[in-house]
């Protein structure tokens, strides 16, 4: 492969690019880029940008990971949830019961394999099951929960529902506030 790169010793030129293609022995078309900057320093552009594909490995909804295993959202790009992942069940603790988790990249917790470790604070949060069916038609087994859907679809979970405006509705239990969350603008207890 041939490449050029120009330099400049005038401090007035912000930057010098030089551009080469060479079919190679290969045949194959390479463009490479080289730009000098004020500072000296040398970048180079190989090529474009790869796409690794989406980073969940199960599907919330249908809870397909092997035996042992639960599909839970994670933070796969930043510290929010964004994606799934099968982690391996480590406790027995039920839905709605306190546990324990280890934070947003790891994702595990030691709730059964019902549900998740979610409104986590210092490490401690509640059990929270999962919600079953479809997006389309989220469905809670328990009675008085919603299907909180979040991060990019990658929360399914079934939270205790509410609504501020209907006094018909149950209040949240001590230590907790009526919030709107996820993208539907629904109301859940959340954790004070």
């Amino acid at each position: 492969m041939t490449t050029s790169t120009s330099t400049s010793t005038s401090t007035d030129t912000a930057t010098d690019t030089a551009t080469a293609t060479d079919t190679g022995s290969t045949g194959t078309d390479t463009d490479t880029t080289a730009t000098e900057t004020e500072e000296g320093g040398v970048s180079f552009y190989a090529g474009p940008d790869v796409d690794f594909g989406s980073f969940n490995t199960c599907d919330p909804w249908m809870q397909d990971c092997p035996e042992g295993e639960k599909c839970v959202p994670y933070a796969a790009e930043s510290n929010n949830f964004d994606s799934n992942k099968c982690v391996p069940v480590m406790g027995d603790m039920p839905v709605g019961e306190s546990c324990t988790a280890t934070g947003p990249i790891e994702s595990t917790d030691d709730c059964d394999d019902s549900g998740y470790c979610f409104f986590v604070a210092d490490g401690v949060g509640t059990c929270q099951g999962f919600c079953e069916q479809s997006p389309d038609d989220p469905v809670c087994p328990q009675a008085g929960d919603s299907c909180l859907i979040d991060g990019d679809g990658s929360v399914a979970l079934c939270v205790q529902g509410c609504d501020p405006m209907d006094p018909e509705l149950p209040e949240c239990p001590d230590g907790s506030t009526c919030t709107s969350l996820g993208a539907d603008g629904l109301f859940f207890c959340t954790p004070n």
